[in-house]
């Protein structure tokens, strides 16, 4: 009965550890931590702290402000009667000061610093939808140049091992030299081809390090696996996608809240047309000072206005300068939603094209694979010619490739869509 039990549970940890073995090179995987980790999405948070923090100061010219000065050192005064005092003496003021207006410059530097915040949160959004963008991307074109390289190597052993067969019958006597030659040639066709989608691997390898820092080794790669399609909240029309990319876009809104930032910045530069009314309390402590032996208490309580008179006409070209500053903001604001139609637009005519593609290119390898059987049957017959079966053999590698490219392509263009309308996140990501 122990041993029973010893069994069950050993069963049920593999049927635990061992899914999640397999699944830990599924995409899904990779993602939490190239989310969490990569540097574009830390200095996008910086920033947005930063931001966070500056609205705070910003906000801080509502309150009261306290300062405090002193001094103190050896004091020599000559006074009019030709006496002279030299004494130790000090000096300290406790001053409290608080707005009572200055004409909505405090307020528009508050709105100001509130819609820096919110671009940067805006802008934070854009920074992850494109880095889980990458970190996607990345992995599919991975598995892609795996799967070609898989189709290749097989059309590589399958033309090779033809090549030794036409050896062996010209040897006997019983084949052609000019067919070994045929298949030389179609061999070293599908080498060159072979060593090209290695290349490609290559490069998909640096781009994979390029974007989650590290490279993944054969094995991993060996398991990673083509992600769904996520088409269940896919928009059915080129209509809804753009709706929905004007609605959710954070470009768009960045570009919205730059304009609303420099539409304050005119109100900040206005308000140095009026004066500032401050409302003080102040404290005064002097001993053995100006030449007075003993201490000194001062306080007042009054108000203060402070007004500027003249500054040479910087306060009228600083808001000239803002006025143009928000128009340029406004042509910008334009700009980027006619190039997230575009986008969007581009990424919906993509994926309608990888999905067409992928019908007739899926139907060309299944035809295809037909013909190579039954051309590698009447070869046996001798009614059908090396060369027949060789170009086959290519065509299928061919096909195959494509097909699984334009598969690929499907998911990439769908991935790329919900980027276009700003929706990319990562419960997206499924496994077939």
């Amino acid at each position: 009965m122990m041993k029973a039990k010893s069994v069950l549970a050993i069963f049920l940890v593999f049927s635990l550890v061992i899914p999640a073995a397999v699944s830990a090179k599924e995409l899904i995987s990779y993602l939490p931590r190239l989310m969490n980790e990569h540097q574009l999405v830390r200095a996008a948070e910086a920033l947005r702290n930063e931001a966070r923090y500056r609205e705070d100061s910003a906000k801080g010219g509502w309150y009261p402000s306290l300062d405090l000065r002193a001094d103190g050192g050896r004091e020599w005064v000559e006074r009019v009667d030709q006496t002279e005092s030299d004494e130790l003496s000090n000096y300290e003021t406790v001053r409290l000061t608080q707005l009572v207006t200055d004409f909505g410059a405090t307020s528009s530097q508050v709105k100001m610093a509130g819609a820096m915040l919110s671009r940067s949160r805006e802008e934070l959004k854009t920074t992850q939808q494109t880095v889980l963008l990458q970190g996607i991307t990345a992995y599919i074109e991975i598995f892609k140049a795996r799967e070609k390289l898989r189709y290749a190597l097989e059309s590589e052993e399958n033309i090779s091992r033809q090549t030794g067969m036409e050896e062996v019958l010209v040897e006997r006597g019983a084949g052609l030299s000019s067919d070994i030659l045929q298949t030389k040639s179609q061999l070293a066709r599908a080498q060159a081809l072979r060593v090209s989608i290695e290349g490609e691997l290559a490069l998909a390898k640096n781009r994979f390090r390029a974007v989650y820092g590290f490279v993944p080794t054969d094995q991993e790669i060996k398991e990673f696996r083509l992600p769904a399609e996520p088409a269940q909240v896919q928009p059915v029309t080129l209509e809804s996608a753009l709706s929905r990319a004007f609605e959710n876009n954070p470009t768009i809104f960045a570009a919205q809240h730059n304009s609303a930032i420099v539409e304050q910045e005119i109100g900040v530069r206005k308000a140095q047309y009026f004066p500032r009314l401050n409302l003080y309390v102040e404290g005064i402590r002097r001993e053995d000072d100006l030449g007075v032996e003993g201490t000194r208490l001062d306080s007042f309580v009054g108000a203060e206005l402070t007004y500027n008179l003249f500054r040479g006409g910087a306060d009228s070209s600083a808001v000239k300068a803002a006025t143009e500053k928000h128009a340029a903001a406004q042509g910008t604001l334009e700009d980027t939603r006619m190039l997230v139609e575009e986008n969007v637009r581009n990424a919906w005519q993509n994926l309608m094209t990888s999905r067409e593609k992928y019908r007739y290119l899926k139907n060309q390898a299944v035809i295809v694979e037909k013909f190579l059987e039954l051309a590698r049957k009447e070869r046996k017959l001798g009614s059908r010619s090396l060369l027949d079966v060789l170009t086959g053999e290519v065509e299928y590698i061919n096909a195959q490739s494509q097909a699984v490219a334009a598969e690929v392509e499907i998911v990439l263009a769908s991935f790329q869509l919900y980027y276009a309308m700003g929706d990319l996140v990562m419960d997206l990501v499924k496994t077939q």
